[in-house]
């Protein structure tokens, strides 16, 4: 069976990406491995005057398997085109993961995008830059997460127009991790498979040290491939599919900060269907 370009590119990318990916040294390492998704989204848009519109989504992913949910995503958003060449947005989002048959974690999105578009004939090109803060209320662990993610995502877009109806796009996305807890001080003994303790801070105390949020590095890459479904004027139907290499260090701390129990740098693929339905007033 002959595979389309366009799909070898994307695995090809994936498994070239973790050469480029960041090291966390003495940190341990997982063997990557495969996870499968699903997700479903239904979008609106209100064009409130030329360039200016309203939008709102939602959308399930999968949970423990796939045929279950386990996310919830409920977006609003506003989004101005400033010209044919640039359009900034921003939105907010309110995220619900399942933990239990009837309760839910929840945290808080906010978005700013700024996109820079190139059209040429039938093709169109874009650069989105996408800053974004999410928040965790309630009760967490300090030592493993920031109350407050923030994250850059830098995304180059192609889209090729075949007619009125149809369209086909793809694109690469990086997302880079801007304040996640830091670490020193920590020492892995591999013949106790665990950590003990390593170096002295500078009053002389032994064992590991919460430093604060201060680690950078890109944790995801995000291969897409895409086509869309332009039925009439007011109704659109996307198809897509993600290919998603993640690249994080996964802290297991106590919650009083007096013991890490395990430090992993954590990689594995993705491997995402999708369909989205807008619905344009």
């Amino acid at each position: 069976m002959r595979i389309p370009l366009k799909l070898r590119v994307l695995l090809a990318g994936l498994l070239l990406f973790p050469a480029a990916s960041v090291s966390f040294g003495q940190v341990p390492e997982n063997d990557p491995y495969l996870k499968f998704g699903v997700r479903l989204s239904v979008n609106a848009d209100y064009k409130i005057r030329k360039g200016l519109h309203l939008s709102g989504e939602t959308e399930l992913r999968e949970g423990k398997d796939i045929l279950s949910e386990g996310y919830f995503q409920n977006s609003v958003g506003l989004s101005y085109k400033v010209s044919p060449y640039f359009k900034t947005a921003a939105s907010y989002t309110l995220i619900g993961k399942r933990t239990s048959l009837s309760s839910y974690n929840f945290r808080h999105r906010g978005n700013v995008d700024l996109t820079a578009s190139l059209p040429y004939g039938s093709w169109k090109f874009s650069l989105r830059e996408r800053f974004q803060m999410t928040n965790r209320p309630g009760e967490m662990n300090r030592y493993q997460n920031p109350r407050n993610l923030l994250e850059l995502k830098s995304r180059l877009k192609e889209e090729y127009s075949f007619n009125k109806r149809f369209s086909q796009y793809s694109f690469i996305e990086v997302r880079a991790a801007l304040n996640k807890a830091s670490l020193t001080g920590y020492h892995y003994d591999a013949a106790q498979h665990k950590y003990v303790d390593g170096q002295s801070n500078s009053v002389g105390e032994p064992g590991w040290f919460f430093d604060g949020y201060g680690d950078c590095y890109f944790n995801r890459i995000r291969l897409c491939l895409g086509l869309e479904y332009e039925r009439n004027k007011r109704r659109t139907y996307d198809f897509y599919l993600y290919g998603d290499y993640y690249n994080n260090l996964k802290i297991d701390a106590s919650s009083d900060g007096t013991a890490l129990k395990s430090l992993v740098h954590d990689r594995y693929y993705k491997i995402t269907p999708g369909i989205s339905y807008k619905y344009s007033f």
